[in-house]
């Protein structure tokens, strides 16, 4: 379920199990990850192996990982200050741009080394 309030935020639910979670998120978080996809291009196989194997390997470490879940228990219990809010935002922005790249590089691995075919299996 999604609707807009006066202030540009946009309220989703997130259905997990029994919990029921409603979060506000910033359009404008919204329109960055469209503009984000139109230029990274995520449906394109154009990176070389090298990178794209090193865009594969990133990822938030444990600290981070650690804080994204105190913002968010937060988030989900009301008590998430400006400054927080504005944090988990950062953490989701880059996390949407990470999930777009490591996208792209493991279309990019797959389009250079494709699966073997019949003819060679059978050899």
């Amino acid at each position: 379920m999604i609707g807009r309030n006066g202030a540009g935020l946009v309220a989703y639910a997130c259905c997990r199990g029994p919990n029921y979670r409603v979060n506000l998120v910033d359009m404008s978080v919204i329109d960055e990850a469209a503009i984000l996809t139109r230029v990274i291009s995520p449906d394109r196989a154009t990176l070389s192996a090298g990178v794209a194997e090193a865009l594969l390997a990133l990822r938030f470490g444990p600290a981070d990982h650690a804080r994204m879940a105190v913002l968010s228990d937060r988030a989900n219990d009301g008590v998430l200050t400006p400054c927080e809010r504005e944090e988990l935002e950062g953490y989701q922005r880059v996390g949407l741009f990470l999930d777009l790249m490591q996208s792209k590089a493991r279309l990019s691995l797959k389009s250079t080394n494709p699966p073997p075919s019949q003819s060679h299996q059978a050899a």
